[in-house]
């Protein structure tokens, strides 16, 4: 019973705050604050590199530039500690600078800490964050320096320095620790987890900057118990962060949250993906079918079964006959794109020759433009690839190469067999892409002032349409361009898929 009394009498816990204030008590402090920072960095970092969730991705990276300073600061403390302990080495040699850097690492860990483990409760306003995080800081580095300034600047005042340098430390320290209760105060979030222990933390904290105040104002900066009995709450305060970090990374709860927002997403996605191709699919055939009637009537009108049309009547048969063809054309790109998209549309890969896509057919359109077409394409090239997917690939390129090229211009194709893959090029002379518009080219419906469809018609579905494609061959499409210069597509299809 004595015994068990004696562990709670005064002169124990005297004697064992006395021994955290001599070099070896900060000699150990600073080695367990070093364990725990080695553990939480690798831990925090491990599951950094591992986890796809991006708001979990943003909180790991501010614990882990935390844990890290920490790391850095108690390794620093140790390595001054352990020389001036087991090297003979005198902590006066380096009175110079070592007061305020030793200041200036622990403000600087504290704010890294203390931002780390907020930065949930700042999840919509992550800019406020990221300039109050800049701001403390650059305004604690800006003040560390004038102190190390003052410090250098007159060896007669140093006690005062070092007074006032201690003074503002404290007064730093209450500061942050304030501001961040009151932000999670002002902010109260429902799924801020470990609140508790983080509140716990931080007051914890917060005794050793008070009781400083304490011990200056009531007892003029005389009061060595004071000072001795703080210090032991910032290892409690990071044994708790600890805690927290600990229960962060290994959250059942949170993970099941997280996956049920998944599952719930992706329910919405998939049922808006289904209203999405049923929408695409009735308006197609709602489309088609008057079209078909207005096709079938252009055709009389032409062919004079309602008698004779003067010339101006003929021009207008023409422009609704070109307008419903560019109707049709658009129906047919959705349709097709939307399959694309809905994964309901499958390769039927063989082997086929690569110049099948000579024929005339393919590029028509070329003809009325005087347009000049070369093939450089080896004889007997054989590919594995889906024959019809490839070809609408070669029919929306060859398009679009006619499209934007003038009267009398050149289209060459080529095609190339690599290590590994096959290309098949189409190089066009016409007015060329500007730089910026070529990461947008194979948007849906994009439509470059200088290029694309806004001045040529079209659907602004048909690159589009041919990335689906070479996507579901895992392969990709390259774009050279340069404005005035003309452009080349380069389709690359690896040889097995």
């Amino acid at each position: 019973m004595e015994q068990y009394v004696s562990l709670f009498s005064s002169d124990l816990w005297h004697s064992f705050f006395y021994f955290l204030g001599t070099y070896q008590g900060a000699f150990y402090r600073s080695s367990i604050e070093l364990v725990i920072s080695i553990l939480l960095s690798y831990m925090v970092i491990s599951e950094y590199t591992k986890t796809q969730i991006n708001e979990r991705k943003r909180e790991l990276k501010y614990l882990s530039i935390a844990f890290v300073s920490l790391l850095i600061n108690s390794l620093l403390e140790v390595s001054i500690y352990a020389t001036v302990l087991f090297g003979g080495f005198s902590i006066g040699t380096i009175s110079f600078f070592w007061p305020v850097l030793d200041r200036f690492l622990d403000l600087i860990t504290l704010v890294l800490l203390v931002n780390a483990f907020i930065f949930p409760a700042f999840k919509t306003r992550l800019l406020r964050f990221k300039v109050d995080y800049r701001a403390q800081l650059v305004a604690i580095a800006v003040i560390s320096l004038l102190i190390e300034a003052f410090w250098l600047g007159s060896r007669s005042i140093q006690n005062y320095v070092f007074f006032w340098g201690n003074y503002i430390h404290h007064l730093l320290t209450f500061s942050i620790i304030v501001y961040a209760i009151v932000e999670l105060l002002r902010y109260p979030d429902e799924d801020f987890r470990y609140s508790g222990s983080i509140y716990a933390a931080f007051l914890l904290y917060l005794v050793v900057p008070v009781a400083e105040f304490i011990n200056i104002f009531f007892y003029g900066n005389s009061s060595i118990r004071l000072r001795l009995f703080v210090q032991p709450f910032p290892i409690f305060a990071i044994l708790l962060l600890t805690r927290v970090t600990f229960l962060k990374l290994v959250d059942k709860a949170y993970l099941r949250e997280r996956l049920t927002k998944a599952e719930r997403k992706y329910k919405i996605e998939r049922e808006l993906g289904r209203m999405k191709d049923e929408f695409v699919s009735v308006v197609s055939h709602e489309l088609r079918t008057p079209l078909t009637s207005i096709k079938l009537y252009l055709s009389l009108l032409k062919s004079g079964k309602f008698g004779e049309t003067n010339e101006q009547q003929k021009n207008a048969v023409r422009i609704v006959e070109s307008e419903s063809d560019r109707l049709s054309s658009l129906i047919n790109d959705l349709l097709s794109l939307s399959k694309l998209e809905s994964g309901k549309e499958h390769l039927k890969i063989r082997e086929f020759d690569l110049n099948e896509l000579k024929k005339p057919i393919y590029y028509a359109g070329a003809e009325g433009k005087e347009i000049e077409v070369a093939f450089s394409i080896p004889e007997n090239f054989k590919v594995n690839a889906d024959p019809s997917k490839i070809t609408q690939v070669f029919v929306n390129l060859m398009g679009n190469a006619i499209k934007f090229t003038d009267n009398k211009g050149k289209i060459k194709v080529t095609a190339e067999k690599r290590k590994g893959e096959w290309a098949l090029s189409i190089k066009d002379s016409g007015r060329g892409i500007p730089h910026k518009d070529i990461p947008k080219l194979f948007d849906k419906f994009y439509q470059s002032e200088s290029h694309m469809t806004r001045t040529k018609g079209g659907t602004g579905l048909g690159l589009a349409i041919v990335k689906k494609i070479i996507d579901l061959h895992k392969g990709k499409v390259e774009v050279a361009s340069s404005e005035g210069k003309g452009s080349t597509f380069t389709v690359i299809v690896p040889y097995k898929i």
